[in-house]
């Protein structure tokens, strides 16, 4: 099975000038990152919102299933679009082959910056999927099962909590390697940062029980509210 490469594509200097455009790293460049390689079947994530509604939001999954070039191009030229299948897609169809319906053509996009917004990178908002760590998982909910590696120690506080609260409900959740108790309870208390943790939660209390009572509102109204595919993997 062959690999893709995508190279993305940036603005270009001035006649003697210097951008360092392509050295941007994915996260300061609109979530576009300067090199793709895919190949068919590659476990994918959407890196943007593109129809949210329609369950193309940043954090879906899919998997590549071929790419479309101009005539007379390939790679690492960006293609036309890589068409991936993402099983949440919930919008009209593109292709009316039975099996095909939830399959997607992805479009490259372009994020620009700078003072003159001259400065641009284009490319496929996606990145590889096949797993990820807690900090890159920080935000997300995953409606697919979520297999979570904790690891045998809390490598920073609070690191638990965000992997497995990636799940949307707890039957979608697996922790290969279990567990304790002891970890979840009076472990985490032995981390550096819990003190100043504990700190900063009382003083938003605070902030929070004087807002209620300038605008007279009630607290019991406040609920919290959270916004199935392969499993997604996320290491600790």
């Amino acid at each position: 099975m062959s690999i893709n490469r995508i190279d993305a594509e940036h603005d270009t200097p001035p006649l003697g000038g210097f951008s360092n455009s392509s050295a941007k790293k994915a996260a300061d460049a609109g979530n576009l990152a300067p090199h793709l390689w895919l190949s068919i079947d590659s476990r994918i994530v959407l890196t943007q919102n593109l129809w949210a509604n329609k369950n193309l939001y940043n954090g879906q999954v899919g998997t590549v299933k071929d790419f479309l070039y101009p005539v007379g191009k390939n790679q690492p030229s960006i293609p036309v679009a890589v068409i991936i299948d993402f099983p949440d897609y919930k919008g009209p169809p593109f292709f009316t082959n039975p099996g095909q319906e939830t399959w997607v053509p992805i479009m490259a996009r372009t994020h620009t910056w700078g003072k003159f917004r001259n400065k641009f990178r284009t490319q496929i908002p996606i990145t590889l999927g096949w797993g990820w760590t807690f900090w890159k998982v920080q935000g997300s909910t995953f409606l697919c099962p979520v297999v979570c590696h904790l690891g045998d120690k809390e490598v920073e506080h609070g690191l638990t909590f965000v992997g497995v609260s990636r799940a949307k409900t707890i039957a979608m959740l697996a922790v290969p390697q279990g567990v304790s108790y002891e970890r979840l309870t009076t472990e985490i208390t032995k981390g550096k940062n819990f003190k100043d943790r504990k700190i900063e939660e009382a003083r938003l209390k605070q902030l929070m029980d004087v807002c209620l009572r300038n605008y007279q509102l009630q607290p019991e109204l406040y609920t919290n509210l959270h916004i199935e595919r392969p499993p997604m993997e996320i290491n600790n």
